[in-house]
């Protein structure tokens, strides 16, 4: 039988091939003409697109295949029957980003979006978003769609759909990079070389490295040493009234930041370590991508707080809170101060956006 978190991807996998035909018919009605072209393909560009096409079919309907006839899964080395739940949970938090980064970067993409190589109808160069970490960042998150797939639903099929999936990529990936070079000439090239073709950590500002690692180590060092004293000091049930509208007050919150998602996420740790590991990676990147400081000091402090609560998951099991904020009987939920320098970081992203307005208006003025 396929468990649970297989039928959850299976329906990430349905949910996004829908929403990839649907970016494909607005991306078509904005530009008056078919963004498919892979049916003029050739040569590798053909295999090409029979591969992507058969990876997909392979990791949907081989699962359905291998649940329909027995024989099939029982001499599957790789079926497992739901025997690894912790892996099913992995499994859907990776086809789940890898879903929206797909779907983000072809709508990144606007009228630039083709399927296929554009020889001789290319769109604007894009460089922003999740192109300034990967000169392809949809083929990444398909990549990662189907690798949840084969995580959740381990079997023969989901394994090769990830096999045939990368290796057609590769090829067309290599075809595509040489049309755009003939027909964008030397931005293209000078694009390739500050952003790798999957994904990559350059820095355009190698100097800020280090004033982002120290945010991000003390930022964890100073949250962990709180949660420390609050473990050994207080008491759980007990409050410390401190001020007005203040106490310390000892909890524990299986959810995200604030509580939130707590109800969902109760008893499984290692599914909130791996959405929460998924998520911070991502920020991470883009933090080591940022070229504004106040964007970089921003994404450092999420990534930094991110980082204690995830330390909290994977050592207990959930996350200490010791902080009670309040306003007569109505209580804030309690937090800790990873959940401050995440709340600081978005303060930070947020004046990053407001100088940036006043920027693009000079410029383009």
């Amino acid at each position: 039988m396929i468990s649970l978190f297989g039928w959850v991807v299976l329906a990430i996998l349905a949910t996004y091939l829908a929403l990839f035909v649907w970016g494909n018919a607005m991306a078509s009605r904005a530009i008056g003409r078919s963004v498919w072209l892979f049916g003029k393909a050739k040569g590798s560009d053909r295999v090409a697109a029979l591969g992507f096409r058969s990876s997909f079919v392979v990791a949907g309907f081989g699962s359905m295949l291998w649940l329909a006839v027995p024989a099939l899964h029982k001499a599957d080395p790789l079926w497992t029957e739901g025997a690894f739940p912790g892996l099913g949970i992995i499994g859907i938090c990776v086809a789940a980003v890898g879903a929206m980064v797909a779907v983000l970067a072809q709508k990144s993409m606007g009228t630039s979006w083709r399927v296929g190589v554009p020889e001789v109808d290319t769109g604007a160069l894009v460089q922003a978003g999740l192109f300034r970490i990967s000169r392809n960042p949809t083929f990444l998150g398909q990549a990662m769609l189907l690798a949840g797939v084969a995580l959740a639903i381990p079997a023969l099929p989901t394994a090769a759909a990830v096999v045939i999936f990368l290796t057609s990529a590769s090829l067309q990936i290599r075809s595509e990079e040489a049309a755009l070079a003939r027909t964008l000439g030397q931005p293209y090239l000078a694009y390739c070389k500050d952003v790798p073709r999957w994904i990559g950590l350059k820095m355009e500002f190698p100097e800020t490295r280090l004033a982002m690692g120290l945010v991000l180590v003390c930022v964890v060092a100073f949250d962990q040493i709180t949660k420390l004293m609050a473990l050994v000091w207080l008491t759980q049930g007990d409050v410390y009234p401190v001020s007005p509208s203040f106490n310390l007050a000892l909890g524990f919150n299986e959810g995200a930041s604030f509580g939130m998602l707590s109800g969902v996420m109760s008893g499984r740790p290692w599914a909130m370590v791996a959405l929460t590991g998924g998520l911070t990676l991502i920020i991470g990147i883009m933090a080591l991508r940022a070229n504004n400081r106040w964007e970089r000091l921003g994404l450092a402090l999420v990534v930094g707080g991110s980082l204690g609560n995830i330390i909290d998951r994977g050592r207990q099991g959930m996350v200490t809170d010791f902080l009670d904020v309040y306003w007569r009987t109505w209580h804030w939920p309690t937090f800790n101060m990873a959940d401050v320098a995440i709340s600081l970081g978005a303060v930070a992203l947020i004046l990053a956006m407001l100088r940036k307005a006043p920027e693009q208006e000079n410029a383009n003025a």
